[in-house]
């Protein structure tokens, strides 16, 4: 590719969906970026995994799950290992937690990337190594900086209000002074 030459996008019908199942929580949080960045959440996954795919800390924390050899670079070659660790606990969600699928979807080259990082950790299913890069990417401020440049954590891990808990008497919004002229 030349330094004019743009690469070309892939088309909405010719991209690769993938749906792992995610806690509520963290479904949250990439809502949270989501509302900063003013983007769907699947293109906020999207984004986390491409920043958390090309982050050698990323890959570097996975290497001890990696039970084949994971190319990270050309000069960089993460081994794989006969007894590695189980990468099935590291994506366990708790039994007590809601979970939901979380649909993403990806370029055909993407998808081959993140086939060879699942490949790598020995899970049986794309699904489950696309969720523990995503859950990785999840408390990784650098990353989350990459994709949300000046986003806080409070921004993302703060805490779940629920409508009683805010102080709804200063909100001055159409819709809800017809809500409390119902309840009155």
């Amino acid at each position: 590719m030349s330094i004019g030459e743009k690469k070309r996008k892939t088309r909405s019908d010719k991209k690769i969906s993938i749906a792992p199942f995610i806690a509520d929580r963290e479904r949250v949080w990439i809502h949270r970026i989501g509302r900063y960045m003013e983007l769907p959440e699947g293109e906020i996954g999207f984004r986390l995994l491409q920043s958390s795919i090309q982050n050698e800390r990323c890959i570097d924390f996975f290497a001890a799950y990696f039970r084949r050899p994971y190319q990270f670079s050309e000069r960089v070659i993460f081994p794989g290992r006969r007894h590695a660790d189980n990468v099935e606990e590291y994506i366990q969600i708790d039994e007590n937690q809601n979970r939901s699928r979380f649909k993403i979807k990806v370029s055909q080259d993407f998808h081959l990337a993140l086939s060879e990082f699942q490949i790598a950790l020995g899970t049986p299913y794309l699904a489950r190594g696309t969720y523990a890069m995503l859950k990785y990417s999840l408390v990784e401020m650098d990353i989350i900086q990459n994709v949300a440049p000046g986003i806080q954590k409070n921004h993302i891990y703060g805490p779940v209000k629920t409508a009683s808990q805010l102080n709804m008497s200063q909100v001055s919004s159409k819709a809800y002074s017809v809500l409390k002229s119902r309840r009155n």
